[in-house]
């Protein structure tokens, strides 16, 4: 089963209605915070993976976060399209 709402689900129509009737009116504010914050407290790049598995964490990246040897980090994933 996906994670994705199909576009004839009731709940979907329900949340478009909403949106496209200013049903949230804080919204952009609030995504805009969200975005701010995560923004500042993490990272995004992209690496390539190593022979077992090992990927590196830029330098700047590990100096702007704060990040020595030996810390524990959490990581999220997404696999990059290849080019053909």
């Amino acid at each position: 089963m996906s994670g994705k709402p199909k576009e004839d689900d009731p709940s979907t129509s329900l949340l478009l209605e909403k949106l496209l009737s200013g049903g949230f009116p804080n919204l952009q504010e609030q995504v805009r915070e969200a975005l701010l914050t995560f923004t500042e407290k993490n990272a995004v790049f992209k690496t390539k993976v190593q022979r077992g598995g090992r990927i590196s964490i830029p330098e700047a990246e590990r100096d702007v976060l704060g990040i020595d040897e030996g810390d524990i980090v959490q990581v999220i994933l997404a696999p990059v399209k290849k080019k053909t």
